[in-house]
């Protein structure tokens, strides 16, 4: 009896071995897991593979929360590209929050809004091409996004929320086009790399502690319109040197006094009166094609008023690693 049962046993093992040649031999393959997709909006589903999130559709995508986060959170340390596709309308709340493998991002023209810490702590986020027709930015978008070194804001923009870019420390010129007349607190405090910033919208105050920490901020553009410096808007920003304001005496010296009470080590020793910088910016100044590629850098789009350690840092820095770019049919980047 005993020696049946093992003669039993052995050929249902020798079957079951069988069946599993037989089928990897016709190409079936057993399931192992649930397909890394789903949906992400009405009209949105999303595909992960290789380290790609693609996303597909239209319309506005979901705005995630902590109890409900993107179905893609499991996979943030691995998503190193996102797709998105024109039709997108708005990028969601948290949707990438912590996903610290992204380098770059191209948001389509139809994308109007990007929510709340929609890209929050992206450590490795490098380059960012904002959708042409995009006229609002959400508190704490770009938050702790430490690689940014460039972003170039379409005239569209029409606000920025509170601590949008906070503590993005690579960052180094700005501009704030003419319509962005809502701009949020702490927008850019912490932004250590930041030596250039021109506003050419018509606000009235530079909102508090706007700057706060930018201490290597060397000049800064103020448009007509504005009459008063917030609350250290301007604090430990320790390597200011020239405040430029287009406007009349009376506003100038009201300033001043703004900046004596916020801001004494400023108003003790840096210069603010009339005048104005070129309107353009590193950021400004760089070309894309239709795919969302470098493709120009206009070395001649330069400031007209620039110090010897912004001027080195263009020559030294930036140029050579433009110049040094080649994409990927072959081409070259043209500077002129």
């Amino acid at each position: 009896m005993i020696r049946l049962y093992k003669k039993l046993n052995m050929k249902r093992g020798i079957a079951l071995l069988l069946v599993f040649v037989v089928l990897a031999t016709v190409g079936i393959v057993l399931p192992t897991s649930a397909a890394e997709q789903g949906s992400c909006g009405s009209k949105l589903t999303w595909t992960f593979d290789h380290g790609t999130l693609t996303i597909v559709g239209e319309g506005a995508m979901t705005d995630f929360n902590e109890y409900r986060t993107a179905p893609w959170y499991h996979l943030r340390g691995q998503i190193t590209k996102v797709i998105l596709p024109d039709g997108l309308t708005r990028v969601g709340r948290l949707a990438f929050y912590g996903c610290t493998s992204l380098r770059a991002i191209s948001l389509p023209d139809t994308v109007r809004s990007v929510g709340d810490s929609a890209f929050y702590e992206c450590e490795s986020l490098e380059w960012v091409k904002l959708s042409a027709t995009l006229s609002k930015i959400e508190r704490q978008a770009f938050y702790g996004c430490k690689s940014l070194a460039s972003i170039s804001f379409p005239i569209s923009l029409e606000s920025i929320g509170d601590k949008a870019f906070y503590l993005c420390r690579s960052l180094s010129c700005i501009t704030i086009p003419r319509y962005a007349s809502k701009l949020g607190d702490q927008i850019f405090a912490y932004c250590t790399s930041l030596l250039r910033v021109s506003i050419e919208s018509n606000i009235k105050t530079l909102p508090q502690w706007m700057f706060y920490g930018c201490e290597n901020l060397s000049e800064i553009a103020l448009p007509a319109s504005l009459v008063e410096v917030d609350h250290y808007a301007l604090k430990r920003c320790d390597s200011l040197t020239g405040i430029y304001h287009p406007g009349d005496s009376n506003t100038i010296n009201a300033l001043r006094g703004d900046l004596a009470e916020s801001n004494p080590e400023y108003a003790a020793s840096g210069y603010i009166g009339s005048g104005t910088m070129t309107d353009s910016s590193i950021s400004s100044s760089i070309e894309y094609d239709k795919d969302g590629n470098v493709v120009r850098y206009n070395r001649s789009n330069e400031f007209d008023r620039i110090d010897g350690t912004f001027a080195h840092f263009l020559e030294s820095e930036v140029l050579p690693m433009v110049e040094n770019i080649t994409l990927e049919d072959g081409r070259k980047l043209s500077i002129s």
